[in-house]
């Protein structure tokens, strides 16, 4: 419990800073997916099965709507696929679906229409990380 706990602090830390670089920058690290996807065994007790539908379940659609519409930065195609990875497909297109109303109310209240996706795809992937270890099915 306690090193689970331990690399799930440190996790949120680092995607915090993610999210700031995101905001300040509008880049996310290639480094993140990869520590997300190397902590997914501490954080995580889903099946490789399922986590291999939530990782290219996630990561093709996304890097469709990237090339056709440019809606979606690469780094945010990673890092949700990443997180498909870590979650699998049901529970990362729940987050997914979380992170991109809290996007749109977000865009509505501030009136921006390009805002950085970071913050609110690890807030959602985090928070549907708590839940699931709070509500194991």
């Amino acid at each position: 419990m306690g090193t689970e706990l331990t690399i799930f602090t440190l996790l949120s830390i680092y995607f915090f800073g993610i999210s700031r670089q995101d905001i300040r920058r509008r880049e996310i690290s290639n480094l993140a997916p990869v520590i997300l996807i190397l902590a997914s065994p501490f954080i995580s007790s889903t099946p490789v099965l399922e986590r291999i539908v939530g990782l290219l379940g996630l990561l093709i659609p996304l890097a469709a709507v990237n090339f056709l519409t440019n809606g979606f930065g690469m780094g945010d195609v990673k890092l949700c696929a990443a997180f498909g990875w870590t979650l699998g497909a049901f529970t990362a297109y729940c987050s997914l679906a979380a992170a991109l109303a809290a996007a749109v109310i977000a865009g509505k209240i501030t009136h921006n229409t390009r805002l950085p996706l970071a913050p609110f795809i690890c807030g959602a992937g985090m928070a549907a990380v708590l839940f699931m270890e709070a509500f194991p099915c």
